[in-house]
């Protein structure tokens, strides 16, 4: 199987942002800013009413993404809401959420759960176990526990969540089959392929003997079945499951839809492993362009979607040989990782790296030491700062060095690189002597001090 691990988090990144009745990112992959979801799906939280108007502050900062501001007015509200004799108590539960949604969209996180915690602390007392606004509630915490990338806890809320709608709904239902879905999702991304594609598949069949095959829910778990194939280098299957998928789409909601734009994304990565570059190439700018359409039309923020298709395409641009094309797809994803709210991702170090590169291969030396710069610090903050990667961008940053004829610096560097080998792989690794031997070998080239 070709790049497992490029392969799995693609296809968990695409799976769960197909899910179509809450919009969110998942976790370790990207670390995008968190998208909001809407739980509102019937009449259960109030968010705009006549001579509450810090609440009708709050709710439209939020959907404008005014975060700070609506953090402000949700606050105001919840002590309104609790100051009062008779207590309007499903509001408070939606404004608890809220302020929970906000932090977490500010990225703090501990906050956030906090207030989702409360939220479902408050409806389990009024409302109970199995109603449909707990229900909502521990839905969301599942999806929030999977974007932190705490697994077995979202599984535990998934399943409590899919119980729920079982007892409310049946069991032969669309939308509790979506919970299946979701479940079938976070064991994806633990990596257990066998449990995921079970639960797609129990997921699916009860969307085709409800809804049928030309559903949203069904197009959902054609995307998830299609990435197990695709990690299982089933590229064949896995295209016709996305083509499957992206006709339904396209059928019900229109091509120039963001869902459209994740599907040909995933077909070009389907290709780019098939080694079908041009193809590849074809599909990522398709998801490109609707992704700047929808965003002329909604206004909505799209562009972690953009961004991770400009990675992309750096990639195949970058193995076509168009240097200047991968250079400037690369900056613009790191323009976007740059300015977002959350931490650097470690996974990004490998674009740093490639942009370092491409600068050096145009000769931009000072840029490209800018770029493994950044490269080594994110690795080297990151919880587990052992990688590969980091001794290989300390190798790179040693060439450039030797290149400006910066011995000492070049030397320093690669003494990191062995360091880094030493403590992956134990000092008498022959990667670790073959390091050694290069030190010893510029050190006696060296001039004179």
């Amino acid at each position: 199987m070709l790049g497992l691990n490029k392969l799995i988090k693609h296809a968990c990144r695409i799976a769960s942002s197909m899910q179509p009745s809450v919009k969110y990112m998942t976790p370790k992959q990207a670390r995008m800013p968190f998208v909001s979801f809407c739980l509102a799906n019937g009449n259960h939280f109030k968010y705009f009413s006549t001579g509450k108007p810090n609440l009708q502050e709050a709710t439209e900062n939020f959907y404008k993404k005014n975060f700070q501001d609506a953090l402000k007015f949700f606050n105001l509200s919840l002590e309104e809401e609790l100051a009062k004799p008779t207590k309007d108590n499903n509001t408070i539960i939606s404004i608890y959420l809220h302020i929970g949604k906000s932090h977490m969209n500010l990225g703090n996180h501990e906050e956030g759960i906090e207030f989702h915690n409360k939220a479902l602390e408050h409806s389990l007392k009024i409302n109970g176990e199995n109603s449909t606004i707990t229900e909502e509630v521990i839905y969301e915490l599942a999806h929030i526990q999977q974007y932190l990338g705490e697994y077995d806890e979202a599984i535990k809320l998934f399943t409590r969540s899919y119980e729920i709608m079982k007892k409310l709904n049946g069991e032969n239902n669309h939308e509790t089959a979506l919970r299946h879905l979701c479940i079938g999702n976070v064991y994806m991304l633990q990596g257990k392929y066998s449990e995921a594609l079970t639960f797609f598949k129990q997921g699916q069949e009860v969307i085709l003997k409800t809804v049928g095959p030309e559903h949203l829910n069904n197009a959902t778990a054609l995307v998830n079945i299609g990435m197990i194939a695709c990690v299982n280098g089933n590229f064949t299957e896995a295209l016709d499951l996305q083509n499957q998928a992206l006709e339904i789409k396209k059928k019900l909601i229109g091509e120039d839809t963001e869902d459209v734009a994740k599907i040909y994304q995933n077909i070009g990565f389907i290709n780019e492993h098939q080694e079908k570059l041009q193809e590849s190439l074809k599909n990522y700018q398709k998801a490109l362009e609707i992704y700047s359409k929808v965003e002329e039309q909604t206004k909505a923020d799209l562009d972690a979607q953009k961004a991770s298709v400009h990675k992309a395409l750096g990639t195949v641009y970058y193995r076509l040989g168009k240097a200047q094309d991968a250079l400037q797809s690369y900056q613009e994803y790191i323009t976007f990782i740059e300015k977002g709210t959350h931490k650097i991702p470690p996974e990004a170090a490998r674009e740093y790296n490639n942009l370092a590169g491409l600068c050096k291969q145009f000769g931009d030396l000072q840029s490209a030491l800018g770029y493994y710069e950044k490269a080594a610090l994110i690795l080297e903050n990151s919880v587990h700062n052992l990688y590969p990667l980091l001794a290989h961008i300390y190798e790179n940053t040693a060439r450039v060095h030797f290149a400006q004829k910066k011995i000492s610096e070049c030397l320093n560097f690669l003494e990191k690189a062995k360091s880094v080998a030493e403590q992956i792989h134990g000092k008498d690794h022959p990667e670790v002597k073959e390091k050694q031997e290069i030190i010893d070998e510029i050190r006696k080239r060296a001039p004179k001090q």
